[in-house]
């Protein structure tokens, strides 16, 4: 019962209680008034007169003097003389109500042989008015009110609701006891709080008690009980208020299942982080199903197919020899391939029997259950099985039960393509671990349904374990108002409309709070199947802070130089005689991005790119790499893939800036001469017209080992000779500048 519907009815009782009770005593106060009257009239504070049967007044008090006067002010003083010349002309001794105004009088009167009338007046305004909130309070729709005699425990007065609660007509409930209706196994506990109030021992409970209808069914009630004691404490009546919680007590069972089906849900997902054996994994899940979610017995199947039979593989529970008697096969020409195995197998979707009571399926119900669900497993795309569970309750498999059950058995077969591609996935994971296990970012691979993978960092962004995102999960880390965008994102970069997602939404962490999530992907493949590939941040505190996100930034950027340098060191171990080129060519590059005024990001990339943009070299043979003489036109060819082979190499890594795009293109020139597309004018990106020249400069400047170096002046007149031509004009005018004007020296 919740604290605020006890109060409810704690206060509706309470205020019940108070009006009888009031009203009680107005009554009592107003019989005891008509004996008292008359010995003391000149002190009584109520009005008390002798009117002679005429009409003429003999005798008034004072509290008589004030009504006349009151009533000859408020203009009801004829409603007055009225009523009292109609009473003193009354033969016999009695009692009379009348209206005078808004308030109500009661008279006692006593008429005398000797020609007068003594009569005695009461205000009873306040005791109708509390008759009329009791009336209203027992009209009350939504609450069933009673008030029982404490000795026949009979009702003495109830409204339409109880009737209603309880399935009674009104004659039919009169007939009854609250004891008879009241369930058989609630009865002794509420009788005992029955007499615990009888004693003495409280004056109210509330308790949770079942009744019984005339049909045999069960009503779950809320019953608040208030004792109305008379003076010496004995009780006079029992007020009761009763509320029908049946859909409450069945959202509750409901709910106890649905902890047992997420208790099942939850090992199972155990199961498939830990467990790297099927049979294994089959196993738990069977135990999972019948000791966590309480179903009868549990089997999992797999399907034969050279006979398509369809046989046990793992089970648990007590089936009482069921399993064991009873064939099943996937093939619909068999007698007994009609079932919902096969159904299940053969349409791959979920089968439910929520009475299996007189259906075909009755041995199943010889082993004590009513109801049967089929849930077909899969691997690698294709049903390979079914997970058969059973209940012993009949309706048992509802819409929300079913969606539980069909999440668990995803995660099943979630955990046979894993266990199948566990050790590609290792291997891909040696390869980048250093890379992405240590990243300062978010890195993932997932498509529209599942998550194969992420870092560590997207496991701490989100709030889990890394473990604990794999699966299934995509709809559930991503918030509901954002999904609906996410997917078509991922449909666009599926389907080959966009060549890459870069979106802001809304994922939801592990407690239940929001984090803004910055994603950046593109499509990549997984174990046979489009995945996407990508990364993500937590935006979290930039959306707060700006000033906080600058400086995760600059840490991304450093770390990300601090890679690329790792690359362009590993370029040079392969090509020594060109040893410190690409950090040489990446320092003039982004002194040409701040001369032509770039935003300090963009410094940044270009200083990433000039590292990286040999990066293709390493497919080259070094023996050609190291030639001190001229390169043949083979020799040549084989070079100049280079640009085509540093762009396969870092396409599929997400960066800040498009780096594997500038890579290839670092060797295009303005007039479409370059290699390896022939691309011309701006449909070369800025960046890479910038790594052109600062290339060009570098290599003219510096030796190689098929000349000596030719020095800075010829580089920068091949410059300016070939501004719009071969390079851009306005990159070229800036490579001038820093070095005539400026005195720019390359870096040693």
């Amino acid at each position: 019962m919740s604290i605020g519907a006890f109060c409810i009815f704690a206060g509706v009782i309470a205020v019940f209680g108070l009006l009888m009770q009031r009203q009680m005593r107005a009554r009592l106060a107003s019989q005891r008034s008509a004996a008292e009257l008359a010995r003391y009239p000149l002190q009584n504070r109520n009005p008390v007169l002798t009117v002679a049967r005429d009409g003429k007044r003999l005798f008034m008090n004072d509290a008589t003097r004030k009504m006349i006067e009151s009533s000859r002010d408020s203009g009801t003083g004829a409603q007055l003389e009225a009523a009292l010349t109609s009473i003193a002309a009354a033969d016999e001794a009695g009692n009379r109500e009348f209206s005078l105004g808004e308030s109500v009088i009661s008279a006692s009167f006593v008429p005398h042989r000797t020609g007068y009338c003594d009569i005695y007046l009461t205000d009873i305004t306040a005791a109708r008015r509390s008759e009329e909130l009791q009336r209203l309070f027992f009209e009350l729709p939504f609450i069933g009110m009673a008030a029982t005699d404490p000795a026949t425990k009979r009702w003495l007065r109830f409204n339409d609701r109880l009737c209603e609660i309880l399935g009674y007509s009104r004659d039919a409930l009169q007939q009854k006891t609250w004891a008879e209706l009241t369930h058989p196994d609630d009865r002794e506990a509420d009788m005992a709080e029955f007499e615990r109030l009888l004693q003495g021992g409280t004056d109210s409970y509330s308790k949770d008690k079942r009744y019984i209808r005339p049909d045999g069914t069960t009503v779950h009630a809320l019953i608040s009980v208030q004792a109305v004691r008379r003076h010496d404490g004995s009780v006079d009546f029992i007020l009761a208020t009763v509320q029908d919680i049946s859909e409450r007590k069945e959202r509750e069972h409901n709910l106890g299942h649905q902890r047992d089906l997420y208790a099942a849900l939850s090992a199972t997902n155990e199961a498939v982080v830990r467990l790297r054996d099927r049979q294994a994994l089959f196993h738990r899940i069977c135990e999972a199903a019948v000791e966590k979610a309480g179903f009868a017995f549990a089997w999992i199947g797999i399907l034969d197919p050279a006979d398509h039979m369809v046989r046990p593989a793992a089970r648990h529970g007590d089936d009482q020899g069921y399993i064991d008697n009873v064939h099943f096969s996937a093939d619909p020409a068999r007698p007994d391939g009609r079932g919902t195995t096969a159904l299940a197998i053969n349409l791959g979707r979920h089968q439910i029997v929520n009475n299996i009571s007189g259906t075909w399926y009755e041995p199943a119900a010889q082993a004590g259950v009513q109801s049967l669900a089929t849930f077909p497993i899969r691997q690698g795309g294709r049903v390979i099985g079914a997970l058969k569970l059973y209940a012993r309750k009949s309706d048992y498999f509802d819409a929300e039960i079913v969606r539980l059950l069909d999440e668990m058995v995803a995660d099943v077969s979630y955990a046979l393509d894993n266990l199948e591609g566990e050790q590609r996935l290792r291997e891909s994971e040696a390869k980048f671990k250093g890379l992405v296990e240590q990243s300062l970012v978010g890195i993932f691979i997932a498509d529209h349904i599942n998550v194969y993978y992420v870092n560590p960092r997207t496991a701490e962004i989100l709030g889990y374990v890394p473990d604990e995102v794999l699966g299934p999960k995509v709809a559930k880390l991503v918030h509901a108002e954002d999904l609906p965008i996410v997917l078509e994102q991922v449909r666009r970069l599926m389907s080959g409309e966009s060549r890459e997602i870069k979106h802001e939404f809304r994922a939801l962490r592990r407690d239940g709070s929001t984090v803004h999530i910055g994603a950046h992907g593109s499509i990549s493949e997984y174990a046979g199947r489009p995945v996407v590939i990508g990364v993500m941040q937590d935006i979290t505190e930039r959306m707060k802070n700006e000033a906080k996100l600058a400086e995760y930034v600059a840490r991304l950027e450093h770390s990300i130089q601090a890679t690329t340098s790792a690359i362009s060191e590993m370029v040079e171990l392969r090509d020594p005689y060109t040893a410190g080129h690409e950090r040489r060519v990446a320092a003039l590059a982004m002194a040409l991005g701040s001369e032509l005024g770039l935003s300090d990001h963009d410094i940044a990339g270009l200083g990433v790119m000039g590292h990286v943009h040999d990066v293709g070299k390493i497919t080259a043979p070094a023996e050609i790499l190291s030639k001190p003489g001229k390169l043949s036109a083979p020799e040549y060819e084989i070079v100049k893939t280079h640009a085509e082979k540093g762009y396969e190499i870092l396409k599929s890594i997400v960066f800040p800036w498009p780096v594997a795009e500038v890579i290839h293109q670092h060797h295009e020139r303005m007039d479409g001469s370059g290699y390896p597309r022939g691309l011309k004018g701006t449909d070369i990106l800025l960046f890479a017209r910038i790594l052109s020249v600062a290339d060009v400069v570098e290599s003219m400047a510096s030796h190689r080992p098929y000349r000596p170096s030719k020095g800075t002046g010829p580089a920068l007149e091949e410059i300016e000779k070939n501004a719009g031509r071969l390079y851009d004009p306005e990159v070229a005018a800036a490579c001038l500048r820093l070095f005539r004007e400026k005195n720019y020296q390359l870096p040693d």
